[in-house]
């Protein structure tokens, strides 16, 4: 999936910046910029703070220090409930669908729904066909089986579970994706698929930050990368210089 010209990209203004972030020891004066209109990777090898920092970005995480902006103004993020908030919405696919993507013994259709159900309530009642209607539009666009309406989860592959929980952020209209290597442990198709969604939100003037284990996704799905090392941001790939051995050789030299 080709990636648009970073230069284009870069003529937009921020959707999301990170100054100076501290987790728990574990991340340490991290800095980043999300752009609005690419998708920014994360690389580092295991263990180095890089999935503290995209739950502090989704508000899963209590920040020790640092400052988030979302479109210039500093937000406080205390709660995932806050990332959902108007102007402030953000949403994160963790790898681990089974255990923190889905609940699986519900259906597809109320995974999708739950974190905007207010949305459609109306004098404390839901508007269940205004819902419905909302939910097949999001599993249609991630070419989800119409039965995931009500059936549960446990009852689809990793894969289509997989694009449940993407319908489930795309129904939120987030400004923010947060993609944490999400395509672990699924077919070569559903990953396809996931990567062109992603280039399709960055261009529609989305951003995604998207970490993978696998550097080749990240080269070639990217338009900036990122070298995470210890909590910190060591240095940024893009362009020409955005290649499988410069970012090996960050991640290791750092």
């Amino acid at each position: 999936v080709a990636p648009p010209a970073l230069a284009q990209a870069q003529t937009r203004p921020p959707a999301m910046q990170a100054r100076r972030i501290r987790v728990d020891g574990v991340v340490s004066d991290f800095d980043l910029t999300l752009v609005a209109g690419e998708v920014h990777g994360i690389a580092a090898l295991q263990g180095m703070g890089q999935r503290e920092l995209f739950e502090a970005l989704f508000g899963a995480t209590y920040i020790d220090d640092g400052e988030i902006r979302i479109d210039g103004k500093p937000v406080t993020l205390t709660s995932t409930a806050d990332s959902l908030k108007a102007g402030v919405s953000t949403s994160f696919l963790p790898e681990d669908r089974k255990t923190e993507g889905l609940f699986l013994r519900l259906p597809g259709g109320e995974n999708v729904s739950l974190p905007v159900i207010g949305r459609y309530a109306r004098f404390g009642l839901i508007d269940r066909k205004r819902e419905q209607a909302a939910i097949a539009r999001s599993l249609a666009q991630m070419e989800v089986n119409p039965r995931a309406l009500y059936k549960p989860c446990l009852s689809f592959s990793g894969g289509n579970q997989q694009k449940i929980a993407m319908a489930k952020w795309m129904l939120t209209q987030s400004r923010v994706w947060l993609m944490f290597d999400p395509t672990r442990g699924i077919d070569v198709g559903t990953k396809h698929q996931i990567f062109v969604l992603m280039r399709a939100f960055a261009a529609a003037g989305g951003a995604v930050l998207f970490y993978s284990t696998d550097v080749p996704e990240l080269v070639n799905v990217c338009d900036r990368v990122s070298v995470m090392y210890r909590g910190r941001n060591v240095g940024e790939l893009s362009g020409d210089a955005l290649t499988e051995e410069a970012v090996m050789r960050n991640m290791l030299s750092s």
